[in-house]
């Protein structure tokens, strides 16, 4: 007959296990006590069910407005923290960046682009440190000016088509700034979007939008579990195949050229022949060098093409500021020529519009989220290892304690403040721009974009009066913005687009001339 005490006893012990297993559980989804503040979470899910998968800056903002500076929300056990503030963003991100400048590990991400995406390694791995070494010498302030010719040549044709084929210019300048890469990387121009590889680009572009889109996929990420599910039952495992296919073909395509002109005695001294000859050097595998030149054109085509494509539309939204940039080009730079790279410190009113294009419509509303590796804090909350990390650049930019009217475009707020700011508030934690990151994780390609979005917005405004083409046009609403990805680049649209008096002759001219010279096609 069974011991009574030895029954009792495993039972109290089972109910001791059982009541441990229900507390451990309940805390899942908790917040601890010295995280910063945030929404009330539910056990379990935590704050799941609010976490925005569409435009996840309003949410954030709306978070921050508020629990204050820094926040904090839980999607089942993983902590997120989003830092709405200068200050939070330099304590944290600046100043800490050894242990806060992890990225995300992303079971889709892996899937359909590969492990050798640099962008989004982790700084201890062989494959970050290799692929922003060998990005370095392409993208550094020094080496801007050489890229000169090139990025007139591009900007020339694109003044060209959109004299030609206005209706088309969403397109025109999806073509310019990726051909600008391609040339320099791979040393192929494009010189039509329709049927090329840069048309292939931007579907290949939108298909990792979607692959990557939160709303669209199970949280494949923060429940491993779910990426054992048969490809049958999986759309995301689906989408991700046919990214990776696609990408293998346009940047194996690409890089083959490359290797085949080096192996025949024919090279172009494109940028990628470069890394090919200094492979051991860099101590990287032809692998490599393939996938690093594929990054560079994933994080450099859209992100460009969707600031001047904003550009345009802020342009025909807003015809007294254009009016007025418009003037002050003229009093510069005059009507019988184009303007250059050293006219633009001549410019502050193009300056400011630029500036406050990016404050308005930042292209990375909550930039890409970094991971903290150690156990991190700032003004006495513990941001814990492996806590994603958003750096919310839409509520810094629309915190009304820093900006006077923030919801209003105003380009002339950067003229009487380097940075935008109402008076008397203290800048010493502002960076010059917050869209292209902060810490150890700032964009390598900023002086490159830099160059391009000047240059061309330059000779817009110099080349054209932009106008909403009809009632509807070309609006700025949110609307306009429906895609999917991390980006708030625009949709399809069509504007009005007149060339100044006498200056279709001079813009034909310039491109003539500079097309016949030695650029590959």
């Amino acid at each position: 007959m069974p011991d009574l005490n030895a029954i009792l006893v495993c039972s109290s012990l089972g109910g001791l296990i059982l009541a441990f297993g229900v507390s451990l559980l309940l805390r899942v989804g908790s917040r601890a006590q010295d995280l910063p503040p945030g929404p009330k979470t539910t056990p379990i899910l935590g704050n799941a069910l609010q976490f925005p998968t569409k435009f996840p800056c309003l949410r954030f903002t709306q978070w921050a407005r508020t629990y204050g500076e820094i926040c904090s929300a839980k999607i089942l056990n993983r902590n997120v923290i989003i830092l709405s503030s200068p200050e939070a963003v330099k304590g944290v991100l600046e100043k800490q960046g050894m242990h806060t400048g992890g990225r995300f590990h992303s079971v889709i991400l892996d899937r359909g682009v590969g492990d050798m995406f640099f962008v989004f390694a982790d700084m201890d791995t062989d494959i970050w440190r290799k692929g922003r070494k060998a990005v370095h010498p392409l993208v550094s302030a020094g080496s801007i000016n050489n890229h000169l010719p090139i990025h007139t040549l591009e900007g020339l044709q694109l003044l060209c088509d959109m004299l030609d084929r206005p209706k088309e210019t969403y397109y025109h300048l999806r073509r310019t700034t990726s051909s600008i890469l391609t040339y320099l990387l791979y040393g192929q121009r494009s010189l039509s979007y329709k049927g090329t590889h840069i048309e292939k680009l931007f579907r290949m572009i939108e298909l990792m939008n979607s692959t990557t889109d939160l709303s669209a996929h199970p949280p494949v990420d923060l429940v491993p579990i779910l990426q054992y599910i048969p490809s049958r039952w999986a759309l995301w495992k689906v989408l991700c195949d046919q990214l990776r296919a696609l990408r293998t073909d346009i940047y194996g395509t690409l890089f083959s050229s490359v290797t085949q002109r080096l192996e025949s005695g024919t090279p172009t001294d494109c940028y990628m022949e470069d890394l090919v000859r200094n492979r051991e050097a860099l101590g990287m595998s032809m692998e490599e060098i393939d996938a690093a030149g594929g990054a560079i054109m994933d994080a450099g085509s859209e992100t460009s093409a969707s600031f001047l494509q904003n550009f345009v539309q802020l342009l025909a939204n807003y015809p007294e500021c254009q009016r007025r940039a418009q003037e002050e080009i003229e009093g510069v730079v005059g009507s019988q020529r184009m303007p250059t790279v050293e006219d633009f410190n001549q410019l502050p009113c193009v300056n400011a519009l630029i500036q406050e294009l990016h404050r308005f419509r930042p292209l990375l509303p909550t930039g890409l989220p970094h991971v903290a590796s150690k156990d991190v804090f700032y003004n006495g909350y513990r941001i814990p290892e492996g806590s994603m990390i958003f750096m919310n650049i839409w509520g810094i930019y629309r915190d009304p304690e820093l900006f006077d009217e923030p919801e209003i475009f105003k380009p002339e707020r950067y003229l009487d403040s380097p940075f935008g700011v109402k008076p008397g508030v203290d800048t010493s934690s502002f960076k010059a721009n917050f869209v292209f990151g902060a810490g150890r994780r700032t964009c390598p390609g900023e002086h490159m974009a830099n160059r391009t979005i000047t240059l061309y917005a330059m000779y817009l405004l110099w080349a054209f009066d932009i106008s909403r083409d009809g009632a509807e046009g070309a609006d700025m609403s949110f609307e306009q913005y429906a895609k999917p990805g991390v980006e708030l680049a625009p949709l399809p649209f069509t504007l009005s687009i007149t060339s100044r008096d006498g200056r279709e002759a001079i813009i034909r001219s310039a491109f003539r001339e500079l097309a016949s010279q030695e650029f590959g096609a």
